[in-house]
Parts: C-alpha cells; sequence; structure tokens
C-alpha cells in the first residue's frame, strides 16, 4: 500500500513541477483583458440514520485555477 502512496506523490509531483512545459497563459478575447472568471455554487441536504445533514460549496475558477469553499 505504501507503493501506491509512493508513486501517486510522485506523479503529483511531477506533474505539478511543469515537467510538460512552461505554463501558457490564455490568450485575451478581443475587447477583453485577462482571464475570464466563472463562479459556481451547490447546496444540498441528505437524510440519514443519524439524522438531516446540509452541505454546500462556493467555488470560482479563473483560467487554469479554481478556489473551492465547502461547506
Amino acid at each position: 500500500m505504501t507503493r501506491i502512496y509512493s508513486f501517486f506523490i510522485a506523479i503529483c509531483l511531477l506533474a505539478a513541477c511543469g515537467v510538460d512545459g512552461e505554463p501558457q497563459q490564455p490568450a485575451a478575447q478581443e475587447g477583453q483583458q485577462g482571464v475570464p472568471v466563472s463562479g459556481t455554487a451547490t447546496v444540498g441536504m441528505s437524510v440519514g440514520q443519524s439524522g438531516v445533514r446540509g452541505y454546500g460549496a462556493l467555488g470560482v475558477q479563473g483560467g487554469p485555477i479554481s478556489l473551492i469553499f465547502g461547506y
């Protein structure tokens, strides 16, 4: 099991270091500057033996970066 975790961590580090080349900036469309930003929201409720549970998440994505807050 330790080998599987080690392999997974090695692959993540390899992908994170930019081994596939320099990062490319998205090209701005005509009349726009920068990277377009989009947002998401998820809300739900689950019912189980231990009671009712509410959950949700808010997210923002701009280019290659995503930021998600869950509760």
